[in-house]
């Protein structure tokens, strides 16, 4: 069962949404504030959280946010009877996943929730993350360490990727040559894969010490 959080402080409406997700089999913690958003997020991980643009304590915007920023998988819907084109236009640029102008129909809105979780779930198959909070997303062809982008060159992505995907075991030379596309273990390629490799270890931050050097075979990325 997934559990929603639903944050609105029109009582009428917040009880149409959450009766609509019940319906539904979701599990519903409504809230009228953002504080008591918050602090239900201190020890809760809902699946998806439905946000109201207008609340009277915290900017809608300013929750979408700072959310987003403790955990940028979190699925995030806002909804709100402004629906200039600016104001869904920001409201995605600041993270949330869909926004719909209030007001809406039930089946709509279930259509426009079962979407966000085909596209989530779609997304986290092409997903690999082998450390806490080091993602590497193959569908957006990104990696993010922290909720913050590392930018990576095409190389430096392949190079995780593999990495990545074989965690704890070792990764040849051969392997990463053929990956490259050089068929002979060449001292041009082990001057091309030691280069790019020592940029990505540079990137990597904190995990720059868990991508090991298998001495004369190849290297090796410690999971924690």
């Amino acid at each position: 069962m997934y559990h929603a959080v639903v944050v609105d402080d029109d009582e009428a409406f917040l009880g149409f949404v959450t009766f609509a997700l019940a319906k539904n089999g979701f599990h519903v913690t409504p809230f009228n504030n953002g504080r008591d958003l918050l602090r239900h997020l201190a020890s809760n991980q809902p699946d998806i959280i439905f946000l109201d643009r207008l609340l009277p304590d915290i900017n809608g915007f300013v929750l979408c946010e700072k959310i987003k920023m403790r955990d940028s998988q979190i699925l995030l819907m806002m909804f709100s009877s402004q629906g200039e084109a600016q104001d869904i236009i920001d409201g995605l640029e600041l993270g949330a996943d869909d926004y719909l102008p209030k007001p809406f129909p039930a089946d709509l809105f279930m259509a426009r929730v079962k979407a966000l979780f085909r596209r989530h779930q779609s997304r986290s198959r092409n997903q690999k993350q082998i450390c806490e909070d080091l993602v590497l997303d193959k569908t957006r062809h990104q990696v993010t360490l922290n909720g913050n982008m590392l930018e990576l060159t095409k190389t430096e992505f392949r190079l995780l990727d593999l990495f990545l995907e074989r965690a704890n075991q070792l990764v040849s030379y051969q392997d990463i040559f053929k990956m490259l596309g050089y068929e002979q273990d060449l001292e041009e390629a082990r001057h091309v894969v030691f280069f790019h490799v020592g940029s990505l270890r540079k990137k990597l931050g904190k995990y720059r010490a868990n991508l090991t050097t298998v001495r004369g075979f190849g290297y090796k990325f410690i999971s924690t």
